[in-house]
């Protein structure tokens, strides 16, 4: 499994093809259900849910959001120039705002406030962003990112 979140009160997972949805609200024989085939395209590693959309960066270094309702990703204006274009990146949500890492030598972080606009576009502003110096053993990764509401 490369990616988990909670949108809606469902959990999903994804893996390099394919994933489940739990929706625990749901009758038991209704519960379990695959990932819509648009949402896991378009999900690439490690993604977090900030205000009901689900948000992942590509490896072309677009942030994209997931709508579930209309079973589409759409890309996050705003941020494009704000941003490094780096291979290894994640996002996560802290506090009902996304947030950006970076794995090369040096770990980039940014604060990205983001919102839908009544197009129904996604729109994103880099509220601050830090950069810092680790002694990373080469190989090493973070397992994992999460939504914290703070």
């Amino acid at each position: 499994m490369h990616g988990s979140a909670v949108i809606a009160g469902k959990l999903l997972a994804v893996a390099d093809r394919g994933g489940v949805v739990f929706d625990p609200a749901a009758e038991p024989e209704k519960a379990w259900c695959t990932v819509p085939t648009s949402l896991d395209l378009g999900w690439r590693g490690r993604a977090a849910a900030v205000g009901g959309v689900l948000y992942s960066y590509d490896f072309l270094g677009k942030i994209k959001g997931y709508d579930m309702v209309a079973d589409k990703w759409r890309q996050v204006e705003g941020v494009d120039k704000e941003l490094p274009k780096l291979r290894k990146a994640a996002v996560f949500g802290v506090g009902g705002k996304g947030a950006w890492r970076s794995e090369e030598m040096e770990i980039a972080i940014a604060g990205i406030k983001l919102s839908v606009v009544s197009s129904g576009g996604l729109q994103g502003s880099v509220e601050w962003s830090e950069s810092v110096r680790l002694p990373v053993l080469k190989g090493s990764s973070i397992a994992y990112c999460i939504s914290l509401e703070i």
